[in-house]
């Protein structure tokens, strides 16, 4: 076996970012940012994607891209979710003030679907803020509906709560536009 110098960069740079990881989650360094969901008939406001942004203390303003899959590997995911589930229902909550109709979506990692702290952190961030299941949608990438029938199942009890289950980046996986009537979806959303 040879050193590889680059190779030890590299994975001294993964155990960095993951200790950073770690501290961010402690320190409160997450925040969320907010899209609009505009109905272009109407040209109004329907509901708010949450997107979770990480304000780096040396690097700055984080892209999910940088630090979400090493979440998901680590497991970090998991808390992470639960905080932008209760943040962007606290949001919501206030917005509602505004217009009561509007929702909330939410994305979802394949590793907190998996687990059985999913279904304790929506209900947990539902009964904090006050919000109704119905104003909150749930978004799943299309290659998670083939990880079994533990995880339709965590999708049909949220459906059943009254949430929206939305597919995300419908498309780049090999599901068909035959198959989703069969899962407990209601909005796909087609990838570009």
């Amino acid at each position: 076996a040879l050193f590889d110098s680059k190779m030890h960069a590299q994975v001294k740079a993964r155990f960095s970012l993951e200790s950073e990881l770690r501290s961010a989650l402690e320190w409160g360094q997450f925040s969320v940012y907010y899209q609009p969901i505009v109905s272009l008939p109407t040209a109004t406001i329907k509901g708010f994607e949450a997107l979770v942004r990480w304000q780096h203390p040396e690097r700055g303003m984080m892209s999910p891209a940088e630090f979400i899959p090493l979440a998901e590997e680590t497991g970090l995911i998991i808390p992470l979710e639960a905080f932008v589930l209760k943040e962007s229902l606290k949001q919501l909550r206030q917005w509602h003030a505004l217009d009561p109709e509007l929702t909330m979506s939410v994305n979802l990692s394949g590793r907190h679907l998996e687990g059985h702290a999913l279904l304790h952190n929506v209900r947990d961030a539902l009964q904090e803020s006050g919000i109704d299941a119905k104003y909150l949608a749930l978004e799943v990438t299309e290659g998670m509906l083939g990880r079994g029938e533990r995880v339709q199942k965590i999708l049909s009890t949220l459906r059943g709560w009254g949430s929206k289950i939305y597919i995300d980046d419908f498309g780049t996986g090999y599901s068909s536009l035959s198959r989703p009537h069969e899962l407990p979806i209601d909005t796909l959303k087609i990838d570009k």
